[in-house]
């Protein structure tokens, strides 16, 4: 989403595709959803030193 000098900020969406089948004596089935159904939204920061980093950010344009 966007990139600082040592850090990048980054967003996540968790989706669920299964469900449970509900047969009997099978507790692991499963059932595949038609469509995936969002559950989870996130966002975060990764920060690494700049003597760490392999792929420099480039210089901004003033």
């Amino acid at each position: 989403v966007a990139m600082g000098k040592t850090s990048r900020k980054m967003k996540f969406e968790a989706r669920k595709v299964i469900v449970p089948a509900g047969v009997a004596g099978q507790p692991s089935a499963a059932d595949v959803l038609a469509e995936p159904i969002v559950v989870c939204r996130a966002s975060g920061t990764c920060v690494v030193p700049a003597s760490c980093q392999r792929n420099k950010p480039p210089a901004p344009n003033n």
